[in-house]
């Protein structure tokens, strides 16, 4: 893994030449994207970002790289498609570079070799804009031994001369890191944009938390209406009804649509606390129950549900709520397990809840608690292989378990421990090969285990 850091910084100015005649006034386009044809999803991706961007107010009327701050980031150059099939760029092409306030690089193996995109760069050095080209890396290394995994084109990565030519002489790159192993797609994407706003990522990042709290305030106050009508039908469907089994089908349909809700809402949602009031009400409701009403569906429905209520809760930091949910959710799943033992959702219902009551610890620093538990969750992912070896989901569960083991035993210092972890993680993920042995990612992950 290369240790690469990336800032929101401009490029260095140290490979400008000439000077920029058209400096002043505003610009045709505030960015112009430069990419590979093998980038063209990455590039279709970020021109949809960066024009429906809406620009924080607080921002607006500053100077920046890409002008006067304003609403929007847009227009964006990335009409690919025009470039000349001559030995040059052509004059359209030219012309849209120097009518761009910015230039972004998309950085790959590709972009790395492709002769236009390094054309793009190099003009754009030779008009004096050397300070205002920023990079996305999307794959490859910056900087790499292998020049076949090198992620940038020359271009860009060294000096251009005052002759307009390459210098041997390298150039300090900085750039944001879309790859999971950097600073994943949503952050570099923010940490690009601080660049072209010229402002600080910390900075931009908290506004975009804070624009996202105020969106999902909105949100769940229609799921907390939705909810609230929900769970208060249910109350009234249950005292209405003296026969046990229509309370129990009752009870069945009412979970049913509580966990479809709860799973839609979950999804659209990064902060939940406006659904800590429900979470509090369902969590009542469940308790009220008598057990001998409820059916084995019906206990699979609270389990599932008691397991998603605690992620809302850890999500507030509210660990001892987190806790009780998560403990319920595992006794419900356990009774289950011991009446169906060869049923591996519900077995796999049980190991989530598992997990969970593991990550609760693991937060707080409470790591040997945390392990009692993660082993409690590799075993059960281990018993889901046994119940059907030929199905990746369970091997993935015991692939899960031993690496967390692993992790956690390499943070407390056991290395012998974690070690041990590591290989049972190599073996599942060795059994999982066999079953998908095209299957790329996993033959990366086997690689970052040996890692």
């Amino acid at each position: 893994m290369n240790p690469f850091v990336t800032s929101s910084s401009p490029a260095d100015t140290s490979g400008a030449v000439g000077v920029d005649r058209e400096a002043v006034g505003p610009k045709q386009y505030r960015v112009f994207l430069s990419y590979s044809h093998a980038d063209t999803t990455w590039a279709r991706w970020l021109m949809r970002r960066l024009e429906g961007y809406r620009v924080p107010e607080r921002f607006h009327g500053r100077a920046a790289p890409i002008g006067e701050v304003g609403a929007r980031i847009a227009p964006v150059f990335r009409d690919r498609d025009e470039l000349p099939t001559a030995d040059d760029l052509g004059e359209a092409v030219q012309g849209a570079l120097r009518q761009s306030a910015t230039l972004v690089v998309i950085g790959s193996t590709t972009a790395a070799r492709s002769r236009w995109v390094n054309e793009e760069v190099m003009y754009f050095k030779r008009i004096g804009r050397a300070d205002r080209i920023f990079a996305l890396i999307v794959g490859g290394e910056p900087n790499a031994a292998d020049e076949a995994e090198e992620c940038f084109p020359p271009g860009l990565r060294f000096q251009v001369g005052s002759a307009g030519v390459l210098k041997e002489k390298p150039v300090e790159l900085i750039a944001a890191d879309a790859r999971a192993h950097g600073d994943g797609k949503d952050d570099a994407f923010i940490r690009l944009v601080a660049g072209l706003l010229g402002v600080g990522f910390d900075e931009l990042r908290q506004r975009e938390m804070q624009r996202r709290h105020r969106r999902m305030f909105w949100v769940t106050a229609s799921s907390l209406a939705g909810m609230a009508i929900t769970l208060g039908l249910a109350v009234l469907a249950l005292r209405a009804r003296d026969d046990a089994q229509r309370r129990q089908e009752n009870s069945e349909l009412v979970m049913a649509q509580m966990l479809e809700d709860l799973e839609t809402r979950l999804k659209k949602a990064d902060q939940l606390g406006a659904l800590d009031d429900v979470a509090k009400k369902v969590m009542a409701y469940f308790k009220s129950l008598d057990p001998r009403d409820l059916t084995d569906r019906s206990n699979a429905q609270q389990a599932k549900l008691f397991t998603q209520i605690g992620q809302i809760y850890l999500a507030r930091l509210r660990y001892a709520d987190a806790t009780e949910s998560f403990t319920a959710a595992v006794d419900r799943a356990s009774g289950l397990v011991t009446r169906h033992p060869r049923d591996g959702e519900i077995l796999f219902e049980r190991a989530q809840a598992e997990y969970w009551l593991g990550y609760v610890p693991y937060q707080q620093g409470q790591y040997a608690e945390a392990g009692a538990w993660w082993r409690r969750y590799r075993d059960s992912g281990v018993a889901l292989t046994g119940l059907d070896p030929a199905l990746p989901r369970w091997q993935r569960e015991a692939v899960s378990g031993h690496h967390n083991l692993a992790a956690l035993e390499l943070k407390r210092g056991d290395l012998a421990a974690a070690r041990q972890g590591f290989l049972g993680e190599r073996e599942a993920h060795e059994r999982l090969l066999a079953m998908l042995p095209d299957d790329a990612e996993l033959q990366a992950s086997i690689a970052n285990v040996d890692s």
